[in-house]
């Protein structure tokens, strides 16, 4: 048979904390979320419609909208939150970014070989070696990484190497981690950018005893460092994949209902404020409730004329 949606990341995750997320998500957490949050809309789309068809003939209080505006607020934060953490479940998916930056020959293909365990960029003496962007798969503490080898920032009259420097900055601007590269011998000022874990390279060249201030001291010919930067980009990389206690969004669709749904309470929020009828609010609720009925299955009038019987006594 052919697997499903959730069997098929768990088939496609090649590194251990896509495996973790791929699990979570099989094991029925994800699922029992949407689930818990449909039950919870349909609660509060039955109290709206029982003082819509009921009140007050059948025994329903009026008011219910008061009893249901907390509860939509509670799962409007949630919803909020929740697609705001999927932007980690898709970058677990996806790998996270790091492009290794700096000016020509300060060792950045060289760095990227030894993290790469294999010669993946050319390395000359030559500035403006690297024309291009390589890209570099590999993984970190269990995290997919995807590192980029840009060419050297410069100004440059040479047509070639310019679009490739051009393509560098691009790339840098677009990525989730920087390592920004210098020269260890050079009093270059450290990167403003918070994405950057700076690199001092060459420290072998250094007289013993020598401090890198806030960077992290490296050594492309002797490996020194290499083990400290890989442990700091592993935990970096982590941090930006890790969410809180719900498994997060992978799945574009997921990510489109949950918007849907949230879309919804937006509105209902700010026309419940205006005093718009119930029938109005009651409708906002209900394409909430089907949006996240799309996931988790779909809610019919049978499923609301249910919560309505067993919460008010009506036709006893």
């Amino acid at each position: 048979s052919f697997p499903t949606r959730r069997s098929s990341d768990l088939i496609d995750a090649t590194t251990r904390a896509q495996a973790r997320q791929a699990m979570r998500q099989l094991g029925g957490e994800l699922g029992r979320l949407y689930a818990a949050w449909r039950e919870r809309l349909l609660g509060c789309l039955a109290l709206l419609e029982a003082e819509i068809d009921f009140a007050p003939d059948q025994e329903v209080p009026g008011g219910m909208l008061a009893r249901v505006l907390p509860e939509v607020a509670s799962l409007r934060g949630e919803l909020a939150r929740h697609l705001d953490e999927g932007s980690k479940g898709e970058r677990l998916r996806a790998g996270v970014t790091v492009a290794v930056i700096g000016a020509p020959n300060v060792g950045k293909s060289s760095l990227v070989n030894l993290l790469a365990r294999r010669e993946v960029a050319i390395v000359t003496a030559v500035a403006g070696t690297t024309r291009d962007v390589i890209e570099v798969q590999l993984e970190l503490d269990g995290i997919p990484v995807m590192l980029l080898d840009t060419a050297g920032l410069r100004e440059t009259d040479d047509p070639v190497e310019a679009v490739g420097v051009e393509r560098a900055r691009r790339r840098a601007a677009e990525a989730d981690l920087l390592v920004h590269v210098l020269d260890a011998s050079a009093a270059a000022p450290l990167p403003p950018d918070e994405r950057a874990v700076v690199v001092r390279n060459k420290i072998d060249l250094l007289p013993k005893g020598s401090g890198y201030g806030h960077a992290i001291g490296v050594s492309c010919r002797t490996g020194a460092g290499l083990a400290e930067l890989a442990a700091e980009l592993g935990r970096r990389a982590a941090a930006l994949v890790t969410a809180g206690a719900n498994p997060v969004l992978t799945r574009a669709r997921h990510r489109a209902a949950v918007a849907e749904a949230l879309t919804a309470l937006d509105r209902f929020g700010a026309e419940a404020e205006r005093g718009a009828e119930l029938a109005l609010l009651a409708e906002d609720l209900r394409l909430a409730v089907g949006a996240i009925g799309g996931i988790v299955g779909a809610v019919g009038v049978e499923d609301v004329l249910e919560r309505i019987f067993a919460s008010f006594c009506i036709g006893k």
